[in-house]
């Protein structure tokens, strides 16, 4: 993010995703072979176009020169690897206009009379689905929807759009291709570059960024890290004592083409340019790292330990002329410097280009926050003394020198800090620093502060807002809602994290019949690969149902989640660890006032997709029907009624 603080936001996103049936694999191939039989060569294939495709991007060739560019290379759970690019462009190079963005992305079928081959690339790689009435068991589909908004609309024009993308043209011109055995027409077509897609013969989605509120959602998505699968290991003997706790395995999923690439080495990522984190550390308070077995008398007596990039920065200019004629900030410092880690001295920089960002700093840290203001703010200081020095008297404290410097005056410190968070931060997030800012840091108007920032602090809310037609008052009423949350969640939520799992109750599993085990492995699964939906446990008095809740209680504890039981009568509840009665856990009789409103999120989810176990025995409950008899009894039961 500092890229984008510094060069603004990104211009494109660009996916590109390796083509198994590329001649340079299929021409290697031995007879009876395919390509997911030589995950070496794919890795080696893919890799190749991956630096002609940065070549070409880095020169100016496809979009024009470059400010910056990220990309991060990651891997499909069938295998096939794929990368995602985001391009600042330079100012003068930047697509502003709707006609510009046609000039670089195509989101309809070429002429196949005209250009034939580019036709058939735009059938084979970048029409999506089909999904939705034609094909409801597609990955895309979720909830009985497309989750990519396939099929779009037609359009006449290129328009900006609401998000982070235009909405791009997709005239009615009567093209059509035929895609696993349906006719689709452009409301079907991926976004696209035709010349890359000729060059590379692979899927290539090109992209316009249009929103800089959407940056933070790019670098996200783009940094989202690894592929996760859950495992469960069984072993054929049936008289093998199995480690139910460690049967269960959240890890890493590995495809044979991403082990290739890291065992070739190849690189993960990319960056131009370098983004050089810089230390903000207290006087004497750096970071030391040494080894079990060290002495720690000789250890801190060595000189070169105190040392660090921060504390040298104000060497560098106390000693370096040319430093002290530059009068830079910290952060500006890297484009200049080089800092050379094995002898902890900053060198000047005689190539490439380098972006300094200062670490972030909680402002709960009270002196290191303002010191990192004082920072960003100070040119060329020589020591911490020199930042504390204000008009020749020596401050007392970081922040008595900030304020004596006057970097918060009108909080201006605050909305620098607000300002700089909300390019990074996702709302929820900004909300909290927002909370913590009115906690520490006393703004001096905090309704400024909010109404200046109210966009950025209630985006995912807007976003409702334009699904849901939410009135503005909603929006407020929720921002109250996540507050009272956010203090609910400190007090209740750490304390049922907290509770003690007996080791009894773990191994208890083994006592476990057949149907209490066929039970438990059903709910336990369904618990940790988070799917939710409801339950219901019914047996006799005495048929081990309570021995079943406190073995699934504490194997799902366990494993760090939250798992809460609830009972009818306080005698019942506690039996049971962390058991409360149901009037105390949910507060019944709820207040159904029409004044009052619903606190639940808005959603369609059984139980709003938590998991919930009823459970109990209806023959101990039954109904007294004055006169009645069996019969009427059986009628006016719970298992009768028609809910």
């Amino acid at each position: 993010m500092a890229l984008v603080q510094e060069f603004g936001r990104p211009d494109i996103f660009l996916t590109i995703t390796c083509n198994p049936n590329l001649p340079e694999i299929k021409e290697r191939l031995q007879p009876g072979e395919e390509a997911q039989n030589r995950p070496d060569l794919c890795a080696r294939v893919f890799k190749a176009k991956l630096s002609i495709l940065n070549d070409k991007i880095m020169s100016g060739e496809v979009f024009g020169k470059v400010s910056s560019v990220v990309h991060v290379v990651e891997f499909q759970k069938r295998g096939l690897p794929h990368a995602h690019f985001l391009i600042i462009l330079k100012p003068e190079n930047k697509y502003m206009t709707p006609e510009a963005y046609d000039r670089v992305v195509s989101c309809e079928l070429p002429d196949k009379k005209v250009n034939p081959y580019l036709y058939s690339l735009v059938v084979k790689h970048m029409m999506h689905g089909p999904c939705g009435e034609m094909n409801p068991s597609n990955v895309c589909m979720k909830e009985s929807r497309c989750k990519n908004h396939y099929p779009r609309t037609f359009a006449e024009y290129t328009t900006h759009g609401k998000g982070s993308y235009p909405n791009y043209r997709r005239r009615n011109d009567m093209r059509n291709a035929k895609v696993r055995g349906h006719l689709l027409d452009n409301r079907w077509v991926i976004p696209y570059n035709p010349t890359l897609l000729v060059q590379f013969n692979c899927h290539v989605n090109v992209e316009i960024c249009c929103d800089i509120r959407a940056v933070k959602y790019l670098y996200k998505y783009v940094h989202k890290g690894h592929d996760k699968v859950m495992f469960r290991i069984t072993s054929a003997n049936s008289n093998f004592n199995i480690d139910e706790i460690s049967n269960y395995q959240n890890a890493r999923w590995v495809s044979p083409v991403e082990a290739a690439w890291r065992i070739y080495g190849f690189s993960l990522h990319g960056m131009y340019p370098t983004v050089l984190q810089l230390q903000v550390h207290l006087p004497s308070f750096q970071t030391v790292q040494f080894e079990d077995d060290v002495d720690l008398e000789e250890f801190i007596q060595n000189e070169r330990l105190k040392r660090t990039m921060f504390t040298e920065f104000f060497d560098t200019n106390a000693n370096n002329p040319e430093a002290r004629k530059l009068k830079l900030l910290y952060k500006e410092f890297p484009r200049h410097y080089v800092w050379q880690v094995q002898h902890k001295i900053w060198t000047k920089r005689k190539k490439g280009l380098a972006i300094g960002r200062l670490c972030v700093v909680n402002p709960m840290e009270s002196e290191r926050y303002y010191l990192r203001v004082l920072l960003n703010n100070v040119r060329c200081p020589t020591s911490f003394d020199d930042l504390l020095m204000v008009r020749g008297v020596l401050s007392s404290s970081f922040q008595e020198a900030a304020h004596k410097r006057g970097y918060l005056h009108n909080d201006s410190d605050l909305e620098k800090t607000m300002e700089e968070a909300s390019v990074y931060r996702m709302p929820y997030d900004l909300r909290r620093l927002f909370a913590t800012l009115l906690h520490y840091c006393k703004p001096s108007d905090p309704r400024k502060l909010f109404e200046d920032f109210y966009d950025h602090l209630a985006e995912d809310f807007k976003k409702a807002q334009m699904q849901l037609n939410l009135s503005n008052d909603d929006i407020l009423y929720k921002f109250k809602y996540s507050a009272t949350e956010a203090q609910r969640y400190t007090r209740e939520v750490t304390s049922e994290k907290n509770l003690p799992v007996p080791e009894e109750d773990l191994y208890a599993i083994n006592e476990l019949n057949q149907k209490q085990r066929e039970a438990f492995d059903i709910l336990f699964n369904n618990a940790m690969s988070d799917t939710g939906g409801a339950f219901f446990l019914d047996g006799p008095g005495g048929t081990g149902k309570s021995f079943l809740y406190k073995v699934l209680l504490e194997h799902i504890r366990s494993k760090g989640f939250i798992a809460i039981i609830v009972a009818s009568s306080g005698i019942a509840s506690s039996e049971f660890l962390g058991g409360r009665t149901a009037h105390s856990r949910f507060k019944i009789p709820i207040d159904a006032k029409p004044c009052v409103k619903c606190q639940i999120s808005f959603q369609s989810k059984l139980f709003g997709g938590k998991l919930v176990v009823f459970g109990g025995d209806f023959r101990q409950v039954l109904p007294v029907v004055r006169g009645g008899g069996r019969h009427d009894q059986v009628d006016a039961s719970i298992v009768s009624s028609t809910l």
